[in-house]
């Protein structure tokens, strides 16, 4: 379960020299199952975002300090860190990939976007991708939504074996995947249904489509 902690100071952080772009301040921590380490977040735009890698099933982590990239501003050449740093799973060639990501809100991005397109393609002649994410992408509904009920429901040991285990049952025999099917199939009741099948959604093992908000009617499939 991701767990947030807010002080009620500014805290001071990641100071760099010469780096006209460095996160000198969060205001919170974003704590999810898979991180080591808790992760810093500036405004809760970005914690919308993390909200979103966080259940991504390809995302396997996320990095707060991201490589320093070079950019022409026009007059002189400037380092710039992206905000957070991907590092996704591509499953069919089983190997993985890095994606630099900023957030933006989309005023800062529209009224910064020479600056951030001038990023970008420095990006890609050093080989790295390069994202800028906003609000309209963030905070579409109900994929939002969807992502903070996987995050409340993931982690070990909120859910039983037993349960998980019974859960995969259901898929491996082609019982039609919603939670209220598999409560009147006798599998599970529903809380525990509910809970097991997005603790297996957030390691992975089962998805759903996003553009549905997630209630007893959801088909759930299996992942490959």
């Amino acid at each position: 379960m991701a767990t947030v902690t807010c002080a009620p100071l500014v805290v001071r952080t990641n100071e760099r020299p010469n780096d006209s772009n460095s996160r000198l301040a969060h205001h919170g921590w974003f704590q999810y199952w898979r991180a080591r380490d808790p992760i810093a977040y500036r405004g809760m735009l970005a914690f919308d975002f993390l909200v979103l890698a966080a259940v991504h099933p390809d995302v396997v982590d996320i990095r707060q300090h991201a490589r320093p990239i070079q950019w022409w501003n026009g007059r002189q050449w400037e380092e710039y860190r992206p905000r957070y740093e991907l590092t996704l799973a591509d499953r069919p060639t089983k190997t993985e990939r890095r994606v630099d990501v900023e957030v933006l809100s989309s005023v800062d991005l529209a009224q910064q976007r020479l600056k951030y397109g001038r990023i970008s393609r420095e990006c890609r002649e050093e080989g790295r991708r390069f994202l800028v994410f906003t609000e309209k992408s963030l905070r579409a509904e109900p994929r939002q939504t969807n992502a903070r009920l996987v995050l409340a429901q993931a982690g070990e040991g909120l859910v039983s074996d037993h349960d998980l285990e019974l859960v995969r049952g259901a898929v491996d025999q082609g019982v039609s995947l919603t939670l209220n099917d598999m409560v009147a199939s006798g599998v599970l009741p529903y809380p525990r249904a509910y809970a097991a099948a997005l603790n297996l959604v957030a390691r992975g093992e089962l998805s759903f489509r996003p553009s549905r908000l997630f209630d007893g009617d959801t088909c759930l499939a299996g992942r490959a």
